[in-house]
């Protein structure tokens, strides 16, 4: 049996030990390094900003602005031809915007106007004068 010490006066390892200890470390295989953490860059993306309360109404009130617009031109394209009191009616909407509305049209082009002042009578352009 080894009756060697295991420490020396000091309490530390012998020499003898500490070699041994470097011998055995020497002859393991070194352990794995990692390879390094490759981060992604995150380039910030501009929030897109909600559209607020007002723009939406803005932009639902342009729909449907647009929608009786092609409603009046269709309606002239069926009946030859539609006076203020007509668009009133069918489309339900006051004098004042129908008359706004059939001016529209008139200045994009798509109806022409006929008569005198106060009792104009629109026509659809695809159809032509009557």
């Amino acid at each position: 049996m080894d009756t060697k010490p295991t420490t020396n006066a000091t309490g530390l390892p012998s020499r003898e030990q500490t070699e041994a200890a470097a011998k055995r470390a020497a002859a393991m295989p070194p352990k794995p390094i990692a390879p390094p953490v490759i981060l992604p860059v995150v380039v910030p993306v501009p929030a897109t900003p909600k559209p607020t309360l007002l723009k939406r109404l803005i932009t639902i009130v342009q729909f449907r602005k647009q929608q009786r617009k092609e409603r009046m031109v269709l309606l002239a394209e069926e009946l030859k031809s539609i006076t203020t009191e007509d668009v009133r009616r069918r489309i339900r909407i006051t004098k004042v915007t129908a008359r706004k509305y059939l001016e529209e049209l008139v200045r994009e082009g798509r109806l022409t106007r006929q008569g005198k002042k106060g009792s104009y009578t629109y026509y659809s352009v695809t159809v032509g004068n009557s």
